[in-house]
């Protein structure tokens, strides 16, 4: 009798310890989730998905750039005076209304308000994809510059099939990579 109440016991034990580490996992991943949601916020969203949405773009991608370029802040100023989400410089500005033919009473103070840096930045990077086709090569023409990334994608120290592998600026070849890592994680927490 004994060694049935015995063999109870060790069943409920191990049933109990079942549970308890089902419990830590269900814990683990919800801090997990709750950690990633914090680490990578999703903010201006119904602008952010209303301009991929017309323009093509995933919206990971985007959100990556966002992420990388001003933190989420509408209010980033750069020291070379590049300003709001997206990070848009005067001249690129003046370049951009030009090329959509916007004839609103938009100046560069503008860049601040979400949805005009947003509608501008990717305008921009619908440009640069038509242009460069890959990830990587668009997120060195915006990170560099046009001429740059197409001197890089001339050079096969620097690229391979068509895509820039290894761009020559340190600070560029490190933002590529941090944008095309984040995008990935967006990926993974919101849209899979």
């Amino acid at each position: 009798m004994k060694n049935g109440r015995d063999a109870v016991k060790r069943v409920a034990n191990l049933f109990l310890i079942a549970i308890i580490i089902a419990l830590m996992a269900v814990g683990v991943k919800f801090l997990i989730n709750k950690y990633n949601t914090i680490a990578y916020p999703i903010k201006y969203s119904e602008i952010v998905e209303k301009y991929c949405g017309e323009r093509g773009l995933d919206k990971n991608f985007v959100y990556a750039v966002i992420y990388c370029e001003s933190g989420f802040d509408a209010e980033a100023k750069s020291y070379v005076d590049a300003r709001g989400l997206m990070q848009i410089t005067s001249d690129t500005f003046d370049w951009i209304k030009f090329k959509m033919k916007d004839e609103r009473e938009i100046t560069f103070e503008d860049m601040y308000d979400p949805e005009l840096n947003v509608e501008y930045g990717t305008f921009l990077l619908k440009f640069l994809f038509d242009e460069f086709e890959h990830p990587e090569n668009v997120l060195c023409a915006y990170h560099a510059g046009r001429s740059a990334a197409k001197d890089w994608l001339e050079n096969p120290e620097y690229s391979s099939s068509g895509k820039i592998t290894a761009p020559p600026y340190k600070d560029t070849a490190s933002y590529m990579n941090k944008v095309m890592s984040v995008a990935d994680t967006y990926k993974r927490i919101y849209f899979e």
